[in-house]
């Protein structure tokens, strides 16, 4: 069997204050095939403090985390390519998708909305990565790959 490097996996929601954070947190905390990064298409200048509160809460210490445009990983190997919301699938920069392998995940967004909602979120999301991760394989192929991010679409 060969091993591969890491494919990089870039998450990207409108702000990188909320979604993208959580989905780069839950991947990189897994020994996985998977190295995640996190950006926004408009970033915030902080990440949001109920992102920061519901990642702690189950052990997961982001307080670190650095907000990010995804004008910062134009010139990055990024191998596959996942929106989190509508505003950043709409206006995210057709470079993203030259030779990547890309999808959308479509969660909501909670901005403004409570501490419970963030929760929600969270488990969501963790739900759907924890089940991603555990069929991901860096041997898959990249028509392999794009057909297990299509079964785990939101």
């Amino acid at each position: 069997m060969t091993h591969s490097r890491k494919k990089n996996i870039l998450f990207i929601c409108t702000a990188n204050a909320i979604r993208s954070q959580i989905a780069e947190a839950l991947v990189n905390q897994k020994n996985n095939g998977l190295m995640a990064f996190s950006a926004g298409i408009r970033p915030a200048p902080f990440i949001d403090k109920y992102t920061i509160g519901v990642m702690k809460e189950i052990g997961l210490d982001i307080v670190n985390h650095t907000v990010n445009s995804v004008d910062d990983f134009k010139y990055s190997p990024i191998d596959i390519v996942i929106t989190l919301g509508s505003t950043a699938y709409q206006d995210c920069p057709s470079w993203l998708y030259e030779h990547k392998i890309t999808d959308h995940w479509g969660f909501r967004d909670v901005s403004g909305r409570s501490k419970q909602s963030f929760r929600k979120l969270r488990d969501s999301m963790k739900t759907i990565i924890d089940q991603f991760i555990s069929e991901f394989s860096n041997d898959l192929s990249d028509e392999d790959i794009k057909s297990l991010l299509k079964k785990f679409r939101v």
